[in-house]
């Protein structure tokens, strides 16, 4: 929690010295980071490493941004991180990064767990009355599981709604457990 809390931190102060025109490019940027950072492990244990200075871990970092357009900024931006040896929190940092650049657009994040592939209108539909229940423009990173039989389950990082065939068979097995 206390690391949550110190990055939500650096993730708002960063996103206020954002021009709005830049904020689609830092959040491809964004994701591109957490996705190397998440499928490289040795990203993750140069970058935590308590055996190599400050300079090198910059310089890994730079690596990462390499070809962004918001290459200077994200060079300052790990150097603080750095300076301030918060690496270790870099992916939570990232990921609120994340959530303040939609929240500064009015959007949410949404993960949308779909028990099979959809049409458009259907997928419209599902979006649209998300975007209702959470008072924001909704985008989605759609994951299907057929396990939920039907329905689907939509995630962000505070909120579960659970609209699934096998969710409204768990609680009607629950009530009807309670009810006996």
């Amino acid at each position: 929690m206390k690391d949550r809390i110190l990055a939500q931190r650096y993730a708002n102060s960063a996103v206020t010295f954002i021009n709005e025109e830049n904020y689609s490019s830092l959040l491809e940027d964004c994701y591109a980071i957490i996705e190397l950072y998440d499928s490289n492990e040795d990203i993750k244990k140069i970058i935590t490493s308590r055996i190599l200075n400050a300079e090198k871990k910059r310089q890994v970092l730079s690596l990462l941004v390499e070809d962004s357009e918001q290459k200077e900024f994200w060079n300052s931006y790990f150097k603080i991180i750095i300076s301030k040896k918060r690496e270790y929190i870099l992916k939570t940092i990232i990921e609120e990064m994340i959530s303040c650049l939609y929240e500064e657009q009015n959007k949410r994040f949404v993960t949308l767990y779909l028990a099979r592939e959809t049409d458009e209108k259907t997928l419209h539909s599902i979006l649209k009355e998300l975007g209702s229940v959470l008072k924001k423009e909704v985008e989605c990173k759609i994951i299907i599981k057929p396990d939920l039989i039907g329905g689907f389950i939509a995630q962000t990082e505070d909120i579960l709604i659970d609209g699934s065939v096998s969710g409204n068979l768990n609680r009607f097995i629950v009530q009807a457990i309670k009810s006996k």
